[in-house]
This record gives C-alpha cells, structure tokens and sequence, in this order.
C-alpha cells in the first residue's frame, strides 16, 4: 500500500469515531442538563483529531527515510564515518502521542564520535519531543513559570509535559540565546566603538533610547531589578484615531542583571535600528538615575540626553514645597 492510500485508511478511520459521538448526542436527548456537556463534546473532538492527526503525521514521516547515506561517509575531522546500523528513538509529538523514528547509525574511529543524519535534517534536539511540540513548550515556559506553563499546555493543547521537562527546554533556548545576542554585541562594539565627543553634534533626531529599571518577582517571592531599553523611530509615530497617537514598531532588550551588558545589547540592537555610532541622530529620555547617563554616554555620546517629564515635575514639586512650602499658593503656582 503506498503512501497516499495508508494515510487515507486513516482519515476513514474518524467516521466511526464521530458516528459515536451522534449516538452519544441522541441517546442523551432531553433536557439540556440531561445532555452532554458542550465542552466535554469540543475537547472529545479536539481529542479525536490529535488522535487522527497523530496517525498521519506518524505515516508521513516515514517519507523522511532514515537518513542513510551510504555504507562510509567522509567525517569533518578527516576521518570516515562509517554506518554501524540503525538506532530507535521514541518522540513525543505535538498530538501528544508517542511516535517512533529508525534513525541511520554513523561512527567514525577517527574522532571518536557518532553521527545520525536523520536528526540533523529534521533539526531534533537531545529533548524527547519534537522539533513543533519543543518550540511550543518553550514559548509556553518563556511566558509564565514552568508549572504555570506545564498547566496552560495540557488545558490549551491537550498536551503533557512535565513542569521540569518544560523549565530545560526554556533555559537550554534562553542559554543559547544569550551567547548569540553577547557575541553580536562584542562584535558590533569591535567594529564600531564611539567616540566620546565634546558637544553633541546639530541634526536631525528621529531616533529615541529610553532606559530604565523595573522591579520584577522571582520564583522564590524575592524582587530583583530587571533592566529594560526601548528604542523607536518618531517618525513610526500614526495616527490611529482623533487624538489617539500610537507607534508602529518598537524594539526592546531586558537585562536582569547589572547596566554594562544592557548598554552592550542596546548598542548592538541601536546600530541595526539605524542609529549613528555615536547616537547623534538620537535622543535618550530618562529618570535621572546615573547608571542611566552612565550607560548613554559610553554608547552614544552625542545623544541628547532629556529628564523626562513626570521626574522633572516631580522634582520641581519637591523643590518649589521646600523652598516656599507644603501647600501654600506660590509653591502650587
């Protein structure tokens, strides 16, 4: 049976399924209470799909082959890797079900080391799932903690994953990540490091850098400050409706940690988004904290640096109640 004809016996097999479905309906026909529950009925559907879904994407795969490539395979180290077999291994799929892959077994005596070209084409990682339900697993646990995202998987997906399963996945990306943004970020400061200037230079400033720092809650209940940078173009700035004004695109990079390495990673992000090497076609807004100017005038010395107006109020407030007083006519005026 080819291909073709195997995934269509399986697509035939949800008839009997949702024919079971109508018998359950009409057998529970009377009053609503009496009936079944309609989100009962949507996750059994939902359920029933995976099922068939799971079934085809099984077949499917199997056009992938095992991945060999002859019986001796020249090795990056100089050696040959030589096939030795074919190794199993179990994936847990985005359907939540588990599928089996018959991977080509490569080894080369030369280095030591192993091969399985049908990992590399398919883009598995060492995790026990696949490449869809891995990406899924660390967007949910890039947005809410493990357990929360572990819960919010199997009510949204109908997918299990343990909490701890969902915490590596998510800190094994985030790790990579790091590294990628770090080396751009010596790279773009080796090929461009500012100069500081004496005054910032006449021009046109479209662009605009905003820091700050913002408190954020941990896992264990304790607080740590999160360093957080905006950068905008003005000109991004529309129009949405009458008096309602709102930008188009934004770029942010978040730090928990010290300023250096959030300069670092702004300045890199700065000069794709199109600011000078020395930020004089920019200005930076902020609350007058010094690891704020600090952190401008390393990476962009010719910015224009701007209280922004909320501190600025604020500090007139304080100062115009100490000198005249707390209430009193000419401190409100």
């Amino acid at each position: 049976m080819d291909l073709r004809s195997q995934v269509e016996s399986i697509v035939e097999k949800i008839l009997p399924a949702v024919q079971a479905l109508i018998a359950q309906l009409e057998h529970t026909a009377g009053p609503p209470e009496a009936r079944l529950d309609p989100r009962e009925l949507e996750r059994q559907c939902r359920d029933l799909g995976l099922a068939v879904g799971h079934e085809v994407f099984g077949r499917l795969l199997q056009a992938y082959g095992d991945g060999k490539q002859g019986t001796v395979v020249r090795c990056p180290c100089g050696g040959a890797r030589r096939w030795v077999g074919t190794r199993a291994r179990t994936l847990r799929d985005l359907m939540n079900r588990e599928v089996t892959l018959q991977r080509a077994y490569y080894f080369c005596d030369a280095c030591g080391q192993g091969w399985l070209p049908l990992d590399e084409a398919l883009g598995l990682t060492s995790a026990h799932v696949t490449p869809a339900l891995y990406e899924v697993a660390v967007t949910c646990g890039s947005m809410a903690p493990p357990e929360e995202a572990a819960e919010v998987l199997t009510v949204v997906a109908g997918v299990t994953l343990s909490a701890k399963s969902i915490e590596r996945y998510t800190k094994r990306v985030g790790g990579a990540t790091a590294q990628a943004l770090d080396q751009r970020a010596h790279a773009t400061e080796a090929d461009t490091t500012p100069e500081r200037l004496e005054a910032p230079a006449p021009g046109p400033r479209p662009y605009n850098i905003q820091l700050d720092g913002s408190m954020l809650r941990m896992r264990d209940k304790t607080f740590r400050e999160v360093k957080v940078a905006c950068l905008f173009d003005g000109r991004d700035l529309a129009e949405l409706h009458a008096g309602r004004r709102e930008l188009l695109r934004k770029h942010y990079e978040v730090h928990l940690g010290g300023p250096e390495r959030l300069g670092q990673l702004t300045y890199a992000a700065a000069r794709v988004y199109g600011l000078t090497v020395d930020g004089a076609n920019a200005i930076s807004q902020g609350d007058g904290a010094p690891w704020v100017w600090n952190v401008v005038q390393t990476h962009w010395p010719a910015a224009v640096e701007v209280l922004d107006f909320y501190h600025l109020s604020e500090h007139l407030h304080a100062c115009a109640q100490t000198l005249w007083g707390v209430g009193s006519e000419r401190a409100r005026a």
